[in-house]
């Protein structure tokens, strides 16, 4: 299975308004078992949009505790650090 990294959000879900609690591991960091969130430097990782977790998980998606949507969302790097998370629109 390897090493990976973990990143963490709160995001607002697009449907209800309720909060949504992000965490998922990714391949696409420096993959040395590190949590990320919001802010954070995210060493060795190009600056861009991801829209992928793992090459296991294609999609970065997770479901509202609320309503039961599933938000699928992108993972925005800028200067090397977690800078944002962006919902995708359905």
């Amino acid at each position: 299975m390897g090493m990976f990294d973990t990143i963490h959000a709160e995001v607002d879900c697009p449907y209800c308004g309720g909060k949504i609690i992000i965490c998922e591991q990714i391949k696409w960091g420096p993959c040395m078992l590190s949590d990320f969130h919001i802010g954070d430097e995210v060493p060795d990782t190009a600056d861009g949009v991801y829209t992928w977790a793992t090459y296991a998980r294609p999609t970065l998606e997770e479901t509202c505790g609320n309503c039961g949507r599933k938000i699928t969302y992108n993972v925005i790097i800028k200067h090397n650090r977690f800078d944002s998370i962006e919902i995708k629109e359905e």
